[in-house]
């Protein structure tokens, strides 16, 4: 899946954190990531953004008030995320990462990354947050492999150098008997959502003083969680 991350160029450093925890998810291969520094020198600026930003699956918005007051960020970028989203083409995703008067802009509509829209910069542990971030998008990518390819946009072949429409899936389900494969898929995702219900939890634990939690991963279809309480120690 293809991931563009609009970002102030002042948020630097929180582009950089964003894209060394988005590391798994690139090289399990889920990922392919672009921002605007991957341009090269000579390039056409507006052009490559163009593209980057009308082929990308997965929009990621770096909030802060620099974004906000950013014309180009807001006015190009995202307004044009924004009608992909609605289209259904593309998927934008809203990561606060400073206190901003972001519920006053478009992006009120959508849900906000970390936990309940809490800018990074307030958590006790900013790695936290991007673990947040980065489960919520591992949810994302999941649930879009499942659904498949958005019936929003054409799928572009290079090699063929034609454009083939996206057929939509019915409306329309028929009743059914769930097989051995439905009931495997069932647990399985089941599990998924668990797991990641577990971790996340785990994730917001250890911002709340004197409270300490660890997530551990066993398997593929097993994980265990400890918990302490500092102030009972």
């Amino acid at each position: 899946m293809k991931i563009f991350i609009s970002y102030s160029h002042s948020d630097q450093v929180a582009l950089n954190r964003l894209y060394t925890h988005l590391t798994p998810l690139r090289s399990e291969g889920l990922i392919d990531t672009w921002y605007d520094r991957q341009i090269l020198a000579g390039g056409r600026i507006d052009a490559e953004i163009n593209r980057e930003l009308e082929s990308c699956d997965l929009f990621l918005s770096l909030v802060s008030p620099d974004f906000l007051a950013s014309d180009y960020c807001v006015n190009r970028e995202m307004r044009r995320a924004l009608e992909h989203h609605r289209d259904d083409a593309a998927h934008v995703v809203p990561i606060i990462v400073e206190p901003c008067d972001w519920l006053s802009s478009p992006l009120r509509e959508l849900k906000a990354l970390p936990h309940d829209g809490k800018p990074i910069s307030e958590w006790p542990n900013p790695n936290n947050a991007y673990l947040d971030v980065v489960s919520e998008l591992r949810r994302i990518l999941e649930t879009r492999k499942v659904a498949g390819p958005p019936i929003g946009r054409a799928m572009f072949s290079e090699e063929m150098n034609e454009t083939r429409p996206v057929a939509p899936r019915s409306r329309y389900r028929v009743q059914r008997d769930f097989d051995e494969i439905d009931r495997s898929e069932f647990r399985e995702t089941a599990f998924e959502v668990i797991r990641d219900y577990f971790q996340q939890q785990i994730a917001e634990i250890n911002t709340i003083s004197d409270l300490r939690g660890r997530f551990v991963l066993h398997g593929l279809s097993s994980f265990g969680c400890t918990i302490v309480n500092r102030a009972r120690v």
